[in-house]
């Protein structure tokens, strides 16, 4: 298969078997772009390469994903990420600011604070935990190790831990409130939820890509059982969802897809304060020759015709700090036995 590919960017195909008979062809077109302040995003002129696997910041497994692999054969929705840091307003220590995200329509706001513990409180009869005063700040990295979560297990590491983000911080199982005493709290919290005692298990909150194992997106997977094993194995079970694929946070995920010239806004996300751009508003174009409808009584098609695939905007992800975001289009379609062999080209530029 010949690809012809004259967007600049890095174009690969996926052939994923969903049965004995039948496969979904993918097509995935990344493309890197420099992020101008006031301007439309333009093409960088070093691209990113498609990502073939996940990688975790530090090379750290478990923690937290930097990115995750390109290689995924469809996702249903977009996926927005963020990929940085919080920075205080005008670069001076504070103890506690906020953070925000905007593309188009879709937003999320993060409450940064300084670095806190339960201790006991002062005056009171009856025993209390508060949060200790917020240590000064300066920036604060936006990687779900400090947002809410974690595990809380006794010295035979026997106890519970939060199903939606195991590897964070604040995260109490135990119902005595000495087990939650100088245990320190999240760094990241949702500014309409914020926590206000040592019981309270808040939903996390972040801007970077979620754990494949957590809370919501783990139940997407579906049944692995005995009659899984027996009847659809190592195909996906009947019940998989494709919602599986989307990586970003669930408040990041546009239910539908971005059209590519949404405007952006980053509100102390990088070290000026605030940042505004558009996206470039280019939209891919592909062509698959050879590739003809022959299951819809058309056996004999000319040589060089072709049919035109739409390619969805599913992944945008922002790197503030280099100046850089980039795009995932992907196009995606169900292919018989014996289809791939007939694709002889496939044709990607920009409309």
């Amino acid at each position: 298969m010949m690809i012809e590919n004259q967007t600049g960017g890095c174009v690969q195909t996926l052939d994923t078997q969903t049965s004995r008979k039948r496969s979904l062809f993918t097509v995935i077109l990344k493309s890197t772009f420099q992020m101008t302040p006031g301007e439309k995003a333009e093409l960088a002129q070093d691209q990113l390469p498609i990502n073939p696997c996940d990688e975790y910041f530090g090379g750290r497994v478990p923690g937290s994903v930097r990115v995750e692999s390109d290689l995924v054969p469809f996702k249903p929705f977009s996926d927005v990420v963020l990929i940085g840091k919080a920075y205080a307003p005008s670069g001076k220590p504070v103890c506690s600011f906020l953070a925000g995200l905007q593309v188009g329509n879709l937003a999320s706001t993060i409450a940064i604070i300084g670095d806190r513990y339960w201790k006991k409180s002062s005056g009171v009869m009856k025993t209390k935990l508060v949060p200790s005063e917020p240590e000064p700040i300066s920036s604060v990295d936006i990687i779900y190790e400090n947002a809410f979560g974690g595990m809380d297990l006794d010295e035979n590491h026997r106890g519970e831990w939060s199903l939606e983000n195991p590897i964070g911080k604040g995260f109490v199982g135990r119902k005595r409130w000495k087990y939650a005493q100088d245990k320190p709290l999240p760094n990241l919290e949702d500014p309409n939820h914020l926590i206000r005692t040592w019981r309270d298990r808040p939903r996390p909150v972040g801007f970077g890509f979620y754990g494949q194992g957590w809370s919501p997106r783990v139940e997407y997977m579906g049944t692995y059982d005995d009659a899984w094993r027996r009847e659809r194995a190592p195909y996906l079970p009947y019940d998989f969802q494709s919602a599986f694929y989307n990586g970003a946070h669930p408040e990041l995920q546009l239910k539908g897809y971005l059209r590519g010239d949404e405007h952006v806004g980053l509100t102390n996300l990088h070290p000026t304060g605030r940042v505004e751009f558009s996206l470039s508003g280019l939209r891919p174009r592909l062509k698959v020759f050879g590739l003809a409808d022959h299951r819809k009584n058309h056996p004999e098609v000319e040589r060089d015709s072709s049919i035109e695939l739409t390619m969805n905007l599913d992944t945008l992800c922002f790197f503030p700090e280099e100046g850089l975001l980039y795009q995932v289009w992907r196009a995606a379609r169900t292919l018989l036995k014996g289809d791939l062999e007939r694709i002889e080209k496939l044709w990607v530029a920009w409309r």
